[in-house]
């Protein structure tokens, strides 16, 4: 590995800046800098052709929740190890599905939220945030996605957040990316993705970034399309000490996705009921999501709200009549749930 801190860097200096980048032209300004300092190369991400997979998914929104999903399953597998001490003990001992593996590990009652404190709601979103920030174009945001979860030793990145087709979960039924695509899906829409982890265990803090590039070289000097990932000449990751931890000091890892294609849902990001934004996406998508989110939208002042799906909005909303025959309303809304014949009702 090679220390990629900068010259006359200070404690936090480099986390900082990669989590200032908003722009595409930031972004490229900072990998020229990063060349000029230390020699940056490029790999293709997964080693392979790749951009058949990562452009499987045809939807930046639900391309986003993939990215999510991969927050959840960070967070319950740090609370597994944490409780049980090692992968296979924890695979044993708990429930062989997501939902009910939540409610075990982290006391979150599998049918919904309605019986939780609002403060420990609050608690375990500030562990999964989703930050908003203002992009190059109107039709784009940048978009933080964090979690304070396991995160990923610098070595560790090529067999998780830069693989393709990765089987580092399907031995974990407590987790949900066994099921899906993967959040490489995201690469599609964003201009650069940042990647930043530190593993819970401690270590330094590994980075990188990935975008697109039409005219990637191959090792026989043919070139072609491709998304790619930054690493020093020698293929190792990018990585800083620990003193610039920052925001993740105690683990975990940050997906900054850098003028991600949101037409559409670029709405303000705490409106609890217009599908015009990232949390209405989420409530939609993330219906009966087993962890809470937080959303910031650092574009407007005081911008904030706790996702919890659209399950739990509808099971305590203002917005639905008592009252399910139709004859009885009276055109007042009150306070109470619906009758819904289905298991998310």
């Amino acid at each position: 590995m090679s220390d990629a801190t900068s010259p006359g860097s200070t404690p936090g200096t480099t986390v900082d800046r990669l989590t200032s980048l908003s722009t595409s032209a930031e972004v490229e300004a900072f990998i020229d800098e990063q060349k000029d300092n230390h020699g940056l190369d490029w790999f293709r991400v997964g080693n392979q052709n790749n951009t058949g997979t990562i452009e499987m998914g045809g939807f930046p929104e639900k391309a986003l929740m993939e990215r999510l999903t991969n927050v959840i399953d960070a967070n319950l597998e740090r609370e597994a190890l944490e409780k049980y001490g090692d992968s296979e003990t924890a695979t044993k001992s708990l429930p062989d599905n997501p939902r009910d593996a939540a409610s075990e590990l982290l006391g979150l009652p599998a049918g919904g939220y309605e019986e939780v404190d609002n403060d420990r709601l609050r608690e375990l979103a500030e562990r999964a945030r989703v930050v908003l920030t203002e992009a190059s174009d109107e039709d784009r945001l940048t978009i933080d996605i964090q979690d304070r979860g396991i995160g990923q030793r610098p070595e560790d990145f090529s067999d998780t957040f830069l693989s393709l087709h990765g089987d580092n979960k399907n031995s974990k039924p407590f987790l949900i990316g066994r099921f899906g695509q993967g959040g490489s899906n995201t690469f599609r829409f964003a201009r650069y993705t940042i990647i930043i982890s530190r593993s819970y265990t401690g270590g330094p803090i590994g980075w990188t970034i990935v975008r697109e590039n039409k005219e990637h070289e191959m090792s026989d000097g043919t070139t072609t399309r491709a998304y790619e990932y930054a690493a020093r000449p020698d293929g190792s990751i990018p990585f800083v000490p620990a003193a610039e931890a920052g925001i993740l000091k105690d683990g975990g890892s940050i997906v900054r996705l850098v003028d991600y294609y949101a037409d559409g849902f670029t709405g303000r990001g705490d409106d609890k009921l217009k599908r015009s934004n990232v949390s209405g996406v989420m409530k939609h998508h993330l219906f009966a999501s087993v962890y809470p989110f937080r959303v910031i939208d650092s574009r407007f002042e005081n911008a904030e709200t706790t996702v919890k799906g659209g399950r739990h909005l509808l099971n305590a909303s203002k917005y639905v009549d008592e009252v399910t025959d139709v004859d009885e309303l009276d055109g007042t809304r009150t306070q109470g749930t619906m009758d819904v014949p289905t298991k998310y009702g």
